[in-house]
């Protein structure tokens, strides 16, 4: 075919059309090769992205929580595998349109929601009571951050919120339920005798001419089973030698994209006394309470010790043993009353009396740690190792298409696509 255009691409029309062609090219092709773009997305969900990061970060946490529960059950490569990994994908876009099903309802998760929720998770707890040392050391083991772990949660509440919300919908009739009840509540009662062909094979007797008519009957029951000879082929991921060094555009690039990762927050050291109020308690207990923290604050003013006045008064038994300890707070960790008071003091203040759904606490802000992030010579080697992963990534999927693309084009033999 090319010969034949070759043959009649000749004279000044022929001439002419590839002159175009070579303008067009330089004026506008040339673009794709001095402009670099950066796609991260592995899905788009209704213009959502869920990028490759994102995905590697949830699978491997996946991974390991799987590997925890059945590691001795699970085959050495069983997470390598491409089904493995699209399942878990198709996964992660469900939630998504779940999640976006439900911020089109109107639903939404509120801070003192998500508090609750963190200081319920038993794995944040020190004898009883949710430790923020406790929940920061294990979101670093995991490779997450507070502000990562709380979006994801408030995601998965959402979720959950949404299946309740379509989940009580459902209905059954009254005849459903009859039903279902008599089939739940009905019983059998009966007898039964056991007998053993053991029992009885002493009596009988086999000669061999009904040895050899029972063969001919079945004989189609002793053919061997059909055999064949098999070839395949692997391709796995932990073999692939991948050599990929992004470039210093391509990481600089990623840094500007993902500056929020490398940011570290601001966090205040802090201590408090608390006064519980009941739920629902009337005024007068309500008024008693304040008073007396309003005194509490007064007293630590006036120069007694915060930590003897926590550890006699505080109603707060996990700090009160620490003289009111609550070590370095972040925002997000507390609830929205308390934390505005908080992040509004200097350091050294005692808080006048703050109102929660808790009580009333004193606070003393002990110190501030301002917030802090990682440059991009301190970030640099993490992008990069984080870029040859997704390399890899990538090109390991390439392979496969190319191995499923080749297998097919030559149904006769393996031996093209294994060269």
């Amino acid at each position: 075919m090319l010969q034949a255009i070759r043959e009649r691409a000749t004279g000044i029309l022929g001439y002419g059309i590839i002159a175009l062609i070579s303008v067009v090219f330089a004026l506008w092709g040339i673009e794709n090769y001095i402009t670099t773009t950066v796609n991260d997305a592995i899905a788009v969900v209704n213009g959502e992205e869920i990028s490759i990061q994102q995905f590697q970060d949830r699978f491997n946490r996946y991974r390991s929580r799987m590997q925890a529960q059945f590691g001795n059950v699970l085959e050495r490569n069983y997470f390598d595998q491409p089904l493995i990994r699209r399942q878990f994908l198709d996964s992660m876009i469900e939630d998504e349109v779940i999640r976006q099903a439900a911020v089109a309802a109107g639903l939404d998760v509120t801070g003192d929601r998500l508090i609750r929720e963190i200081n319920d998770i038993e794995a944040f707890k020190v004898a009883g009571e949710f430790s923020s040392d406790v929940y920061l050391s294990l979101l670093a083991q995991q490779g997450m951050t507070p502000q990562r772990f709380e979006q994801e949660l408030r995601e998965g509440i959402l979720i959950g919120e949404l299946e309740s919300v379509i989940g009580a919908t459902a209905a059954a009739l009254p005849g459903e339920l009859a039903r279902a009840r008599r089939l739940t509540d009905q019983q059998r009662t009966f007898r039964y005798v056991t007998l053993s062909a053991e029992e009885f094979a002493e009596q009988v007797t086999v000669a061999d001419e009904d040895v050899e008519q029972y063969y001919r009957d079945r004989e189609s029951e002793f053919m061997e089973p059909e055999r064949v000879t098999i070839e395949y082929l692997e391709l796995a991921a932990d073999a692939l030698e991948i050599e990929a060094e992004a470039s210093e555009a391509t990481l600089l690039q990623r840094y500007e994209d993902q500056k929020s990762r490398f940011l570290v927050p601001e966090r205040r050291l802090t201590s408090h006394i608390l006064i519980e109020v009941p739920e629902n308690a009337p005024a007068e207990v309500v008024i008693a309470a304040e008073e007396k923290a309003r005194g509490l604050a007064e007293r630590a003013r006036a120069g007694e010790a915060f930590e003897t006045l926590a550890k006699e008064h505080s109603d707060d038994a996990g700090s009160a043993a620490a003289g009111g300890d609550l070590d370095w707070v972040e925002r997000g960790v507390m609830v929205s009353a308390f934390e505005e008071a908080l992040f509004a003091m200097e350091a050294g203040e005692i808080s006048d009396p703050v109102n929660t759904v808790y009580g009333f606490h004193v606070i003393k802000l002990r110190e501030i740690e301002p917030a802090r992030g990682k440059s991009f010579e301190e970030a640099r080697e993490e992008l990069a190792e984080e870029y040859r992963d997704n390399e890899a990534e990538r090109r390991f999927l390439e392979l496969q298409d190319r191995l499923y693309d080749l297998t097919y084009e030559d149904q006769g033999s393996l031996a093209p696509a294994a060269a």
